[in-house]
């Protein structure tokens, strides 16, 4: 008889005993369902992890947004004081020609 190899061995009936093969295919054949169930665990660890990721983030949108708000606010009103500013500005412009013309006459 030639070597045999590991799995031949390993389901000859003398390697376990009738009993031992049972439990070995029963094991073997019980498998899958420990991939299966390992496979569930980690899928609903990653939509825990993702549904987490999901709510930072929709809180981060949310103080962005009122920060967006608050800066448009802000940029309103500047925007009005520059609006005066420039009116302040043509109107000193207009009566320092004015005073120009006035001196020119003058001389």
């Amino acid at each position: 008889m030639g070597k045999m190899s590991y799995w031949q061995m390993v389901f000859k009936d003398e390697f376990w005993g009738c009993g031992k093969r049972r439990i070995f295919m029963l094991a073997i054949g019980l498998l899958p369902m420990l991939i299966v169930s390992v496979a569930i665990a980690y899928d609903s660890q990653v939509v825990d992890r993702l549904e987490k990721s999901r709510d930072a983030l929709l809180d981060q949108k949310s103080r962005l947004e009122e920060s967006d708000q608050r800066m448009g606010e802000t940029i309103d009103e500047l925007m009005l004081k520059r609006d005066r500013v420039k009116t302040y500005l043509r109107d000193t412009d207009d009566a320092l020609r004015e005073v120009e013309i006035a001196l020119r006459g003058t001389k």
